[in-house]
């Protein structure tokens, strides 16, 4: 059984652009909503591990995550200031702390929804705040991977509904060992 992997590098920004979601003027809304997304994995059976570009805004302090929303903030006016050839001036970057906590909230969902996706297939999320520390985080998946196990097992139920099923993975005797994978998946409706 081929079970696909995929590696997702993102920020998460496309999540607003899902159905379900506040519309975008500019783009309009794409034709799949979020529980699409995880429906879809659950079919594919595909395993998603997904790379954070900048901080972590998940599992953090309020107050560390404005700091890294104005980190990130001035950042991105320096990355726009350097393509159009502005001189970049820190000392005149004003903006409030209610900005800043629209900006890291929308950090954090986005970062939420992505690590979500990847827990639910079974796979893990990482952050890649800096440049150099990519052949680390892509090899860490990689040794991953090449440590998996594929158990198969032949379900009572033989029905082939295509409805969703619960899954519970444990070894017998080691409540300290811990499972990483599916605990769901959908059975292939029957061919007609």
């Amino acid at each position: 059984m081929l079970c696909p992997i995929i590696i997702f590098q993102t920020d998460g920004d496309e999540l607003f652009h899902l159905k379900k979601t506040v519309k975008d003027q500019r783009r309009g809304n794409l034709d799949f909503s979020f529980e699409d997304v995880l429906t879809a994995t659950e079919k594919t059976r595909a395993t998603i591990y997904t790379i954070i570009p900048g901080p972590s805004f998940i599992a953090i302090k309020k107050d560390e995550q404005l700091k890294r929303a104005k980190t990130l903030f001035e950042n991105n006016i320096k990355a726009f200031n350097e393509m159009r050839s502005i001189v970049f001036e820190p000392n005149k970057i004003k903006v409030s702390e209610k900005s800043l906590k629209l900006y890291a909230e929308f950090y954090r969902r986005q970062q939420w929804a992505i690590a979500e996706i990847a827990k639910f297939t079974g796979g893990k999320t990482d952050y890649l705040e800096q440049p150099e520390q990519a052949d680390k985080v892509y090899s860490a998946i990689l040794s991953e991977i090449n440590l998996r196990y594929i158990i198969g097992y032949y379900p009572t139920n033989q029905a082939r509904n295509g409805k969703k099923r619960e899954v519970k993975t444990e070894v017998r005797g080691h409540p300290e060992y811990s499972i990483w994978g599916r605990r769901a998946y959908i059975p292939a409706e029957a061919k007609k």
